[in-house]
């Protein structure tokens, strides 16, 4: 019968802390603090690095708000090269982290996988400036899901109850700068409807909400 007031209890929570008690550096050094736990397993994936101490260091150019060079590996040339950034803020795509800068040699805001960073270096304070705004980091932008409309009528149950829809649709909401992520991760970019409805369960259930000036 109890009730708890100061937190609402979310069943994502406690799966996520059974998870985190998967961990070998948490599972044998920290006591068990679920008590009875249920048999547990996870379907894995090729883990991203993310090396702590350059981590520590983006995360420390983002409070100080100063910029850095950096020894990029872009996926698009052969081999790294320095490059001048100011890093404002970190962000996620699914898999791997972000870190959202004013790239001083394109003169606009890019996102570099923190994993890429080779390593790094002080960079000239006065070469940064004042930055631009990051307007697409800024804006929140909302679009809708719904059903595949090839699924039949107990698939198109099946994937409400996935998606918590209510009246078919559910709402998702992410900055705008992260919006081609979001998309990605949810196969909604193309056409997704003209996808079988055996393998694209969702589609966009209105294509003009993504329609931008700029």
């Amino acid at each position: 019968g109890f009730t708890p007031v100061g937190y609402a209890p979310a069943a994502e929570d406690y799966l996520q802390s059974l998870v985190r008690a998967q961990r070998p550096t948490v599972a044998s050094g920290v006591p068990n603090v679920h008590g009875w736990t249920p048999e547990l397993a996870l379907s894995k994936v090729p883990s991203r690095a993310l090396p702590a101490e350059t981590l520590r260091a983006v995360l420390g150019h983002i409070r100080e708000a100063r910029p850095i060079s950096v020894q990029y590996q872009s996926f698009s040339t052969a081999d790294a090269r320095w490059r001048g950034i100011a890093p404002t803020a970190i962000g996620s795509d699914g898999y791997r982290w972000h870190v959202r800068a004013y790239c001083l040699e394109d003169a606009r805001y890019k996102d570099f996988v923190i994993a890429r960073i080779l390593d790094w270096r002080a960079a000239d304070e006065a070469e940064a400036g004042a930055l631009p705004e990051d307007t697409h980091w800024q804006q929140w932008v909302r679009f809708h899901i719904a059903p595949h409309p090839g699924l039949s009528p107990g698939q198109r149950s099946a994937i409400e109850l996935d998606y918590a829809m209510t009246a078919g649709r559910a709402e998702v909401r992410v900055r705008r700068a992260l919006l081609w992520y979001s998309l990605r991760q949810l196969r909604l970019d193309g056409d997704a409807a003209s996808r079988p409805a055996s393998t694209q369960h969702i589609v966009l259930a209105d294509p003009t909400e993504l329609d931008f000036d700029d």
